[in-house]
């Protein structure tokens, strides 16, 4: 049997980025460790990150990294 140690990241799509950043940052007051216009990184642990992704945004994202996506093929 197999021990999971822990977790790097966790990915939750989102339909307001800001909304949803909020609670996690007022409420459970997780801090924020990086913000863009798609997405919010937040610390939950030593070695651990949730990761917000705004739902529509992140389909038109430019980048050269595979999008996130809860539709479709992604990263």
């Amino acid at each position: 049997m197999t021990s999971i140690k822990g977790l790097a990241e966790a990915a939750l799509y989102v339909k307001d980025l800001a909304q949803a950043a909020a609670f996690y940052t007022e409420v459970l007051r997780l801090p924020q460790t990086a913000v863009f216009d798609d997405a919010v990184f937040l610390q939950t642990g030593l070695h651990s990150t949730l990761i917000l992704f705004d739902l529509v945004k992140l389909g038109k994202r430019d980048s050269i990294i595979p999008a996130h996506g809860a539709r479709g093929s992604g990263h």
